[in-house]
């Protein structure tokens, strides 16, 4: 074996990157991503770990009705870092927030009017 097969990018990166693959996930390797707003992907660093633009995009597919206000609004709140809660709580709080910007009303509409969770 050579140095270069005890990589990150060999033994995590690339590997996940397969298995999401494989597992009907559209993935993109962005190790020669450009950084800037004007970028391949529109991150300033590789810190940012959320694609805003295919974020946008996928809301834009299951939400076709919404403003384009309303698009950015969810983009920013779902992005918003919550690196310092606890995880759950965090799932909690995307949920509640996007059921408040009503970005779940058709699939609310779809699988009935389960009893909210939200304080």
């Amino acid at each position: 074996m050579r140095a270069t097969d005890y990589t990150e990018d060999a033994l995590i990166e690339r590997p996940s990157i397969e298995l999401l693959g494989s597992l009907g996930w559209q993935t993109a390797n962005l190790f020669g991503e450009k950084f800037s707003a004007d970028g391949t992907e529109g991150r300033v660093s590789e810190r940012e770990i959320i694609l805003k633009r295919r974020l946008r995009a996928a809301l834009e597919k299951l939400n076709p009705a919404l403003s384009s206000e309303a698009y950015e609004q969810a983009v920013e709140e779902l992005a918003r870092d919550r690196s310092a809660m606890i995880p759950v709580n965090a799932n909690q709080e995307i949920s509640c927030r996007a059921a408040e910007l009503d970005i779940q009303r058709s699939a609310r509409a779809r699988q009935g009017n389960r009893a909210s969770r939200c304080p």
